[in-house]
């Protein structure tokens, strides 16, 4: 009997949650340096630059407000002084955050497949999809925005039936509604699953954030949550792209296919997951 190939480290298949966070933990552990960098390279000089920005624009933060009365003027107070910094939240929100996040999605997604890649190579499959993935992050932004206007229930919908949007745009080349409705389609009886590897994300995110607050220096607690949050991405973004393989084996038999194009070419890269249909 052949020996089994040594690309083949993780478990490609349906799997539970328990399961999704073993194997995002395992490719974590082996390649957490090169996502890492994958996930800052973009995202933390320009979140740096707004912190910095924001400091010397308002270095004193208001007082708290005593009454409701004071609320107007304590918002005002507060964003009046970072108008100017409208532009870059907008690229940091529409442009960096999906550009990064999407390389991550490629980088995790090679990795977990038994490829190799750098944060150069996870980069530019975000730009080679960049437009995909900024129209449909905006598509995807504004139907949350509305879901909340509308007692927040459909907001919780949107989020989980498009929980792994971002893996179809980047790993099928789909896009905007298609990249949505396809997300839809996977997540449809693993809901449970989804809700749980987001409270366990949003804990332990939340858990680390709080160190920030330990330090009474603003500037310098903004720029400890910058490096929490990129991490943290960085850990939702490979939890999300191992249960997004979960998904698509239960629906599609992916793990049947991806394994007998492993086993047919042995010494071949690890196939995309677009590529496997």
């Amino acid at each position: 009997m052949s020996e089994p190939s040594p690309m083949i480290k993780y478990e490609v298949k349906k799997l539970g949650v328990g399961g999704v966070l073993d194997q995002a933990i395992a490719v974590l552990r082996d390649h957490f340096g090169v996502l890492l960098i994958t996930s800052l390279i973009v995202v933390v000089p320009l979140a740096l630059v707004n912190v910095v920005v924001a400091y010397w624009l308002q270095p004193q933060i208001p007082p708290e407000p005593r009454s409701p009365d004071e609320l107007v003027e304590f918002y005002e107070a507060i964003f009046t002084p970072l108008l100017p910094l409208i532009p870059l939240w907008i690229i940091l929100a529409f442009i960096a955050s999906p550009l990064s996040y999407g390389a991550v999605v490629y980088a995790a997604s090679q990795f977990y497949l038994g490829g190799a890649v750098t944060f150069k190579s996870g980069w530019k499959r975000a730009f080679e999809r960049k437009w995909a993935l900024i129209g449909t992050w905006l598509l995807y932004t504004i139907l949350l925005t509305v879901g909340m206007f509308l007692c927040m229930v459909p907001y919780f919908i949107f989020l989980f039936w498009f929980f792994v949007f971002v893996q179809v745009v980047v790993l099928e080349r789909r896009g905007g509604g298609g990249a949505l409705e396809r997300s839809k389609s996977l997540m449809s009886g693993h809901y449970g699953e989804a809700i749980i590897l987001s409270l366990i994300v949003f804990f332990i995110t939340t858990a680390l954030s709080m160190f920030s607050h330990l330090f009474s220096n603003r500037l310098l607690a903004g720029i400890l949550q910058i490096i929490v949050q990129s991490a943290m991405m960085t850990v939702g973004a490979v939890a999300t792209t191992v249960f997004y393989y979960s998904c698509r084996s239960d629906r599609d038999g992916f793990d049947l296919l991806w394994l007998a194009d492993m086993v047919a070419a042995p010494d071949e890269p690890a196939p995309d997951a677009n590529q496997l249909w």
